[in-house]
């Protein structure tokens, strides 16, 4: 298979090409599973069945990036720990989105009219709890 990539061409071998798309898929289904509503855009990975749940504790310390509402979902991204794994947006006490994070960053899609005006709290979520 050839494949070009900003101008250079490479040769990637058919079955290779066919394991990344695999496990490209494998992930894909993972985190959004297959023939669910669009709501699950809203839960991404392990802990997706805590949204609309409520969660106590603190709030991490995340930088939240600029919050632009003018679309629907809303994207709200930042930096988290390092350590965190899963985060959960929570407006209030109820968990609106929830993500994997990745080298101290995050990025979820929230509903709007979940949003509210203010700014989301970011809570680590804990897997199995």
């Amino acid at each position: 298979m050839l494949v070009k990539d900003g101008g250079k061409r490479f040769v990637v071998p058919a079955p290779e090409l066919e394991a990344r798309r695999e496990r490209a898929l494998r992930r894909q289904l993972r985190l959004f599973g297959s023939g669910e509503p669009i709501s699950s855009l809203f839960a991404v990975g392990p802990g997706r069945g805590r949204v609309n749940h409520s969660i106590e504790g603190r709030p991490l310390r995340a930088r939240i990036d600029a919050i632009d509402r003018s679309s629907d979902p809303v994207q709200v991204s930042g930096l988290v720990p390092r350590s965190a794994q899963e985060i959960a947006v929570v407006v209030g006490r109820t968990i609106v989105a929830v993500s994997p994070a990745a080298d101290g960053r995050f990025w979820a899609l929230v509903p709007r009219s979940r949003l509210g005006a203010g700014i989301p709290k970011i809570y680590r979520l804990v897997p199995g709890a």
